[in-house]
C-alpha cells in the first residue's frame, strides 16, 4: 500500500462502510443469547436481520463507487485509477448477501467485514507514537461513523420488516422457533 495520502483517504472512504459491522454484530449476538428465553423479542429477529442490513450497507457502497466514478465526465475518476481496487472488489462482495443461500450463513458477513476491520488495530498499532496520533483519531472517527451507518442500515430493514408484516398483514410471532 502506498503512503500516498489520497490513497490513505480512499481506504478511508472503503472502511466507513464496513468497519463497524463486527461491533454490531457482536453486541447483536450477545444481546440475542441473553434474551434467548423471550422468542418475541426484537433482538432475536435483529439477529436473523443482520446479512439484510450489511447488504443494505454494502449497497451504499455500490452507490458511492458509481457516484465517485460517474460524478461527471471531467470530474470523474476513471475506473482503471482507483485505489485499492481489490478493496473495493472485495467489498462488493457482500452483495452477495442478497441471496438466500448465501445470507443463511450470517457469519460470512462477520468474516468479511473483518477483512476490513483489520485497518484499526493495524494502524493503532504502527501509529501509536504522538506522530501517528492523527491517523489513530481518523480510524476512531470513521469507526464511529461506520458504527452509525452500519446501526441505521439495520434499523431501516428492521423498519421495512415491520412495513411489509403490517401490509401483508402478518399476526405470527417475530421469528421461528
Amino acid at each position: 500500500m502506498d503512503n500516498d495520502i489520497f490513497s490513505y483517504l480512499a481506504r478511508l472512504e472503503i472502511m466507513v462502510f464496513f468497519v463497524g459491522y463486527p461491533i454490531i454484530y457482536a453486541i447483536i449476538y450477545f444481546l440475542a443469547s441473553e434474551f434467548c428465553k423471550k422468542s418475541k423479542a426484537i433482538i432475536s429477529l435483529l439477529k436473523e436481520l443482520l446479512p439484510f442490513g450489511y447488504a443494505v450497507s454494502t449497497s451504499l457502497f455500490l452507490g458511492f463507487i458509481i457516484k465517485k466514478i460517474y460524478i461527471g465526465y471531467e470530474l470523474g475518476v476513471p475506473v482503471n485509477k482507483l485505489d485499492h481496487p481489490f478493496l473495493i472488489l472485495f467489498g462488493l462482495l457482500a452483495l452477495l448477501l442478497w441471496l438466500r443461500p448465501v445470507r443463511k450463513f450470517a457469519v460470512l458477513s462477520l468474516i468479511h467485514s473483518l477483512v476490513f476491520f483489520y485497518f484499526i488495530p493495524r494502524d493503532i498499532f504502527l501509529n501509536f507514537s504522538s506522530e501517528g496520533n492523527d491517523i489513530v483519531k481518523n480510524d476512531m472517527n470513521i469507526l464511529t461513523t461506520s458504527l452509525l451507518l452500519n446501526a441505521t442500515c439495520l434499523l431501516i430493514v428492521l423498519l421495512i420488516h415491520f412495513l411489509i408484516r403490517y401490509v401483508i398483514g402478518v399476526r405470527q410471532p417475530l421469528t421461528k422457533r
